[in-house]
């Protein structure tokens, strides 16, 4: 039994995440942890004293917890597993059919714990603590004991297994920390394990002591590894959102100048911060907003007012990523300003949008950057506050 004040943490820890992410729920590739999380905030409520007696009391004095978690203990592994099972191999036609596999043996391990409860509690069976059968003695407890100890182990093994290559695979931290967790959890929970299958042949006290510690820690880590990663995806869709916030300034100016490349109204940022939802997609399509506007805006940057800005930005004494940001940002500037003036198209448009990331996440890093440069001094000149802004260098435009 875990310190109640412990449990209340975990409890309230369990509760929280279950509360947050309830949308998980919806979702199939989050489903399975938050599954797990339910699962593991019902078997720890057992263990609060008022539920345990009430249990004992519904059940006439037998002490029903230890049984009703033994259930929601083979739920919950097979939850866990099928959240192992799904980071490892992913939602293919492998994870369907094991899981499937999976659930068939659930289904038949809850079946015979549950039959041969209800058999030793109408036949009142001796049994001795933690509901560990008679020495001496072979009963239906004993076909309980069976089954379930067959049926943890053999997927917990399957979990502490995959979770390790996942914690050694993994490289961003928070993923790799909740993996690491889920994995010295479930090693752990091997040893309880064992524990049992020596207490179901002895009635050595330190047996069940070693017992009560081990599932002491194993629940509070597996409280804290799955709470990492149901709140994985929320930590993602937080960091989507504030990617999405930095753009917005970039974005609603190259929008304004090329309305038509945006799929809906352009709002405020009062409109925009409030929108906390399909964050990942929203992103995507901003980003793709952003490189439309500027594939049409290169239109109105001849390669004389290039050379000029190359110019400016040498001078500037800015080289590698930052010179091309920089660069970028002055061409945006100039080009927006020039379309948004009327100015006529070139008769042929540069090459200007090569430069960016192979991926979302590089893509981010490189517009943040264009979106930083825009406060360099060489940039600023082009809103007229240096020679790059004057006639001369806009007479181009009229020639």
């Amino acid at each position: 039994m875990i310190d109640p004040l412990i449990n209340i943490l975990i409890v309230s820890l369990l509760g929280l995440v279950a509360l947050v992410r309830l949308p998980a729920l919806w979702k199939p590739a989050q489903r399975p942890v938050w599954l797990a999380a339910v699962t593991l905030l019902a078997g720890q409520s057992l263990i609060i004293k008022p539920v345990t007696r009430l249990l004992t009391d519904l059940a006439g004095g037998f002490k029903l917890a230890p049984v009703v978690s033994g259930f929601l203990g083979v739920a919950f592994t097979y939850f866990l597993a099928n959240l192992a099972l799904h980071l490892y191999v992913g939602d293919g036609e492998r994870y369907r059919r094991l899981r499937l596999w999976w659930g068939g043996y659930t289904v038949l391990t809850l079946s015979i714990t549950v039959t041969t409860t209800v058999l030793a509690l109408t036949g009142k069976v001796k049994t001795r603590e933690r509901f560990l059968p008679a020495l001496g003695t072979f009963t239906v407890v004993n076909v309980y004991w069976i089954a379930y100890l067959l049926y943890m182990i053999a997927l917990t093994t399957l979990c502490t297994v995959i979770f390790w290559r996942l914690a050694i695979r993994t490289r961003s931290f928070m993923p790799r920390l909740a993996m690491a967790t889920l994995a010295v959890a479930t090693s752990i929970c091997l040893a309880y394990l064992g524990s049992r299958v020596l207490a179901y042949f002895s009635a050595e006290p330190t047996l069940i002591t070693f017992g009560f510690y081990s599932s002491a820690t194993y629940f509070i880590l597996i409280a804290v590894g799955c709470s990492l990663t149901a709140l994985e995806p929320l930590r993602h869709s937080i960091a989507d959102w504030l990617q999405l916030q930095s753009l917005y300034g970039l974005w609603r100016e190259l929008v304004g100048a090329v309305p038509h490349v945006a799929l809906e109204q352009v709002g405020g940022r009062g409109r925009d911060m409030l929108r906390f939802t399909r964050n990942r997609w929203r992103l995507q399509r901003r980003i793709i907003e952003i490189r439309d506007a500027m594939l049409v805006l290169r239109e109105w940057i001849s390669a004389a007012e290039l050379d000029r800005i190359r110019s400016a930005v040498r001078e500037a004494n800015l080289t590698g990523e930052r010179a091309q940001a920089a660069t970028t940002a002055c061409w945006l500037e100039l080009a927006r300003r020039a379309k948004l003036a009327g100015a006529p198209r070139v008769p042929e448009p540069l090459d200007l949008v090569r430069q960016g990331g192979a991926d979302l996440a590089g893509e981010v890093s490189w517009l943040s950057a264009v979106r930083r440069a825009r406060r360099l001094a060489v940039v600023r000149a082009v809103e007229g506050h240096s020679s790059l802004a004057n006639d001369e260098f806009r007479g181009v435009q009229q020639s």
